[in-house]
């Protein structure tokens, strides 16, 4: 099917083009069912799974048809297990692990997190993931078969949960929504394209030396346009920047990037509701790094313990007064607004309105909505394409 292989395989679309009709449902104890009627092909998945279990869902089903099976339902005994299980299902469970993460993909996104080489812990494992839109454990495995975890690494990262790994990502518990993902942004970042949803905490961490008299800030204007770069997520989108005041929050502008074939208006906030929500904004000392870099341990158990030592709140303030040293300057931000948006960065004294230094960084940021099928009934392409066949009826 001629599939990218340097971005996470579409699979709802891919069942689309295959001519196998699509559809979500909420069901009860089942993930999604396949059912064959002659020549057609159907594939109902639970509306209620978050994002990560539909495409796997979908990617079991799509190996039934390829593999020409017949009808099945499909729940946690088919999807989640492997021994003990009927020939066909293990078939679909291996075609779903080739389809979702191929070699090429998993190798990319390693290379492009700059992990190569390195000993994968569970906040690396969950970076990965993120990238390839697949589940934790589900990424596990797909490292595993491309050699990228020895084996007995591998089977102690199936012990940590999805949401330990992010904290030990963000080095402190989640601020609200526990499925939100959390995307890691450095220096080395910028300029370049990342994808999130709205909703997802986006975390900014630059090296500061409060002892020069500068800090990073966020939010002053670009002052020259960047090109626009290519995007994970496909879809138009709008292309915002911000602009925060110091208190209330952030508001949605005018960026100054350009993009081609762009009809959707930029979507207007309310005061009340700002385009992204500022969760933090502190400067870092060595003990505190220390401390945060800890909970990437090795042990699942010392991670969470670690993970407990660690956890900040957005309004927590130093419990001494900050020295001026060398550290990091962390700030995490909440996407509201689905669209593409340009976060500058200026490195600066406080008190100037102008970065005196010259550094700005700027971040793009795609935010879509969430991709998973909430909808009861047929996928909208489908919805479309029935109602043009009744109509030429």
């Amino acid at each position: 099917m001629k599939l990218p292989l340097d971005e996470p395989i579409d699979v709802f679309g891919l069942a689309q083009r295959l001519g196998v009709w699509l559809a979500a449902e909420p069901l009860d104890r089942a993930y999604g069912f396949y059912l064959r009627q002659g020549d057609v092909a159907g594939i109902v998945i639970n509306s209620q799974h978050p994002e990560a279990l539909q495409r796997t869902t979908c990617a079991h089903e799509i190996g039934h048809f390829v593999l020409s099976h017949d009808s099945h339902t499909d729940d946690a005994s088919t999807l989640e297990q492997f021994a003990g299980i009927a020939l066909q299902e293990r078939q679909a469970q291996v075609f779903a692990s080739a389809l979702l993460a191929p070699l090429p993909l998993v190798h990319n996104t390693v290379l492009r997190l700059g992990l190569r080489g390195a000993v994968l812990e569970a906040a690396d494992v969950y970076r990965i993931s993120r990238v390839m839109a697949l589940s934790f454990q589900a990424t596990v495995w797909a490292l595993r078969n491309a050699k990228l975890l020895p084996p007995a690494w591998a089977n102690q990262l199936t012990k940590v949960t999805a949401s330990s790994a992010k904290d030990a990502l963000r080095g402190m518990s989640h601020s609200g929504d526990a499925r939100a993902d959390v995307v890691l942004l450095t220096a080395q970042d910028a300029g370049s394209a990342v994808s999130c949803r709205a909703g997802d905490e986006v975390h900014l961490r630059l090296d500061e030396d409060l002892s020069t008299g500068y800090q990073w800030q966020l939010g002053l204007p670009s002052e020259t346009p960047i090109d626009s770069p290519t995007s994970l997520d496909r879809g138009d989108s709008a292309e915002v920047s911000l602009a925060w005041d110091g208190a209330e929050g952030l508001t949605v502008g005018s960026s100054g990037v350009t993009r081609e074939n762009v009809d959707i208006p930029v979507q207007a906030t309310s005061d009340t509701t700002p385009a992204w929500e500022r969760l933090l904004d502190r400067h870092l000392g060595a003990e505190e790094i220390a401390t945060v870099a800890e909970s990437a341990t090795r042990s699942p158990a010392r991670t969470r313990s670690a993970i407990r030592r660690a956890r900040m709140s957005a309004a927590q303030e130093p419990a001494e007064p900050l020295l001026p040293a060398a550290g990091v300057r962390v700030m995490v931000v909440r996407p509201r607004v689905p669209g593409r948006h340009v976060l500058n960065v200026a490195l600066t004294r406080p008190w100037q309105v102008l970065p005196a230094s010259g550094k700005v960084l700027q971040f793009v940021v795609d935010v879509r909505p969430y991709a998973a099928m909430r909808t009861p009934g047929l996928a909208l392409p489908q919805r479309d394409l029935h109602a043009a066949a009744k109509a030429a009826a």
